[in-house]
């Protein structure tokens, strides 16, 4: 096992800027080390394009690739392959972090070949029953299984990603090696001099199933009669986002709930934020809902954004909102998010609320997170004299 690392490598899939960046930022910062950043879509069986990026003394440069669209077992096949291509040549690296179990996989087997020495796989996401088909959902946990038995640490979001994997069978002794990395934030984004627009409730993410933006916007009658001039801003696409634009044109409520739709940019995604005077994130309590066994990210952005939240007690955030009274955390049903909704909007202490938003977000940065992780494995980054 190494001390020091030197040399690390970020292998990840991608589609939107999220944790593997921010450990990019992260690592950049010590120009000592040699960084390497290859990142394939997401979504791999559609055309798109794979990245290498290379961080050495200071200096970035980078290459892509544009990947064809091919069927799901030949485009992750050639995901395998390209980090292969673009890692067995030149020294041997110190650490790679892989995000995903697929990219574990092939980092695993690197080290095997003696072209890497430590492995750390980085769970961004877990749920017992990942994909419909029985045969794909066995291959996705053989994938989990066979990554958190052969990687030196496994980073999981939460302490629910490790319980949902013994419950499913895995060993107890690879227990000690996972790691709780929970998702950080971004504090210096944000404008806390922004104007808060009184009773607007902003809801920030991907429309689409599991987010409860439909019973949002279902229970915005009867938040209008308890607050009358509670208004709603949806900020994101996604593919529901037609289906939830008829949905409030046929409930009367075009004047009442807003929608941006896709916002391109992450500052004029804050500048929506923080216009709001709360915040909302209704997860669905649905057993196959991953956010369960996850740290959502849209939770810690809106506190870093200085908004308080009601949210759903699906994530493990939703104890910690309604422990340190950053929010309201409630069942998942109509009523109560209606009644969270207005008792939180009408709440004389809402200052109070936001200032201790911002004070718990300046305790979840990335660069706390990222340095309490290392500081855990016992790795020191840089050269051993460093």
């Amino acid at each position: 096992m190494i001390k020091n690392a030197n040399s690390l490598v970020i292998l990840s899939h991608i589609y939107a800027p999220g944790p593997p960046h921010a450990l990019w930022d992260f690592l950049c910062q010590n120009q000592q080390l040699t960084i390497e950043f290859i990142g394939h879509p997401l979504e791999s069986h559609r055309a798109g394009e794979s990245f290498y990026k290379l961080s050495q003394s200071g200096q970035v440069s980078s290459k892509t690739l544009q990947r064809p669209a091919k069927s799901m077992p030949l485009a992750y096949a050639m995901d395998i392959w390209l980090n292969w291509l673009w890692l067995w040549r030149g020294p041997k690296r110190d650490l790679v972090i892989a995000l995903d179990s697929l990219n574990a996989f092939s980092a695993i087997w690197l080290k095997r070949f003696r072209r890497v020495e430590t492995v750390v796989f980085y769970t961004i996401d877990y749920v017992p029953q990942r994909f419909s088909q029985s045969w794909l959902n066995r291959l996705y946990h053989w994938l989990d299984f066979f990554a958190c038995q052969h990687a030196d640490f496994v980073w999981n979001l939460s302490d629910k990603m490790t319980e949902a994997r013994l419950a499913r069978g895995l060993a107890s002794k690879f227990k000690a090696k996972q790691l709780v990395v929970p998702i950080g934030t971004e504090l210096g984004s944000h404008d806390h001099d922004v104007k808060h627009q009184p009773d607007l409730v902003v809801f920030m993410g991907h429309l689409r199933t599991g987010q409860g933006v439909d019973r949002l916007i279902q229970a915005w009658p009867e938040i209008n009669q308890m607050i009358p001039k509670a208004r709603l801003r949806l900020i994101g696409g996604g593919s529901l986002l037609t289906e939830y634009q008829s949905m409030v044109k046929k409930l009367g409520l075009s004047d009442r709930i807003e929608f941006t739709g896709f916002v391109p940019t992450n500052q004029e995604m804050r500048r929506l934020l923080a216009e709001g005077s709360i915040s909302v994130a209704p997860y669905v309590d649905d057993p196959e809902n991953y956010t369960r066994y996850t740290d959502p990210g849209k939770p810690k952005e809106y506190l870093a954004a200085g908004l308080p939240v009601v949210i759903t007690k699906v994530p493990a955030i939703a104890e910690t909102i309604q422990e340190q009274h950053l929010g309201l955390a409630i069942e998942d049903n109509l009523h109560a998010l209606a009644k969270a909704i207005a008792k939180l909007l009408s709440d004389p202490e809402l200052d109070s609320y936001r200032a201790r938003a911002i004070a718990f977000a300046q305790t979840q940065t990335w660069q706390l997170i990222f340095s309490a992780a290392f500081k855990e494995m016992q790795i020191k980054l840089g050269p051993p004299d460093a």
